[in-house]
């Protein structure tokens, strides 16, 4: 049996080792997409964490009761959302969303939270 190239091999892949190298580009290219798609995910949550939620609460701008019906778990989210980018960065993809998937419900209590965020912020 040849591994040769013939006339119907798909999209010009000659060799199995090209073939092997393309999807290792393709791997390679997402995994460096995901982590830089996670990086700005998390500084625009240090932002909000930083500007709406710890300036506020220094400054006493909304009492604590309002800032955290507004806000619910966004710095718990910030947080495993670091720990998530902390794995990716070191190539621990398996390990990084298997742990993450563990807090997902955090997202679920923040959107479940909007109608009472919404009227806080009526209030206020």
């Amino acid at each position: 049996m040849s591994f040769a190239s013939s006339p119907f091999t798909p999209m010009g892949i000659h060799s199995i080792q090209e073939q092997r190298d393309c999807w290792e580009r393709k791997r390679s290219r997402t995994a460096r997409e995901l982590v830089q798609s996670e990086q700005s995910y998390c500084k625009q949550l240090d932002l909000v964490v930083t500007y709406f939620v710890e300036i506020l609460k220094a400054k006493g701008t909304l009492r604590q009761d309002i800032r955290e019906s507004i806000f619910s778990s966004i710095k718990s989210i910030h947080l495993i959302n670091q720990t998530l980018l902390t794995h990716l960065e070191l190539g621990r993809f398996g390990v990084g969303f298997e742990e993450f998937c563990t807090h997902l419900q955090l997202y679920n209590t923040y959107v479940d939270n909007i109608q009472t965020a919404k009227k806080a912020l009526m209030v206020s």
